[in-house]
């Protein structure tokens, strides 16, 4: 049984990937998992001050990556619907560069199309 958000036809789910392409400890995982993206040792805006960053580890953090990604694409392609968005995000994936998987999750990074 999957759960919330997972089982929204139209949620994005992302596990999360390290350096040495390996889906992480922390990851979300199996058949619920649509996409991975960067998770491990991601450096973001921190708290202390407008300069302060912050290196942490989690789906937390490789979430945002496609967040980003949607708003990108749905930008540059007026992409307008859910659907439609969550489609694109995974044909644009790249597939079978994850060296160790955990059991049911996708061989799948998020890419934005551009080489």
């Amino acid at each position: 049984m999957q759960e919330s958000p997972a089982n929204s036809a139209n949620a994005l789910t992302v596990g999360g990937i390290g350096a040495e392409w390996d889906e992480g400890v922390y990851s979300n995982y199996g058949e619920a998992v649509d996409i991975l993206a960067p998770g491990t040792s991601v450096t973001s805006a921190g708290i202390a001050s407008d300069t302060a960053t912050l290196t942490d580890t989690g789906t937390s953090m490789a979430a945002p990556h496609v967040a980003g990604l949607a708003l990108y694409l749905s930008v540059l392609e007026n992409i307008t619907t859910a659907q439609a968005l969550k489609a694109r995000i995974l044909e644009l994936g790249t597939p079978n560069k994850v060296q160790k998987l955990k059991e049911g999750s996708p061989n799948l990074i998020a890419f934005n199309g551009i080489a």
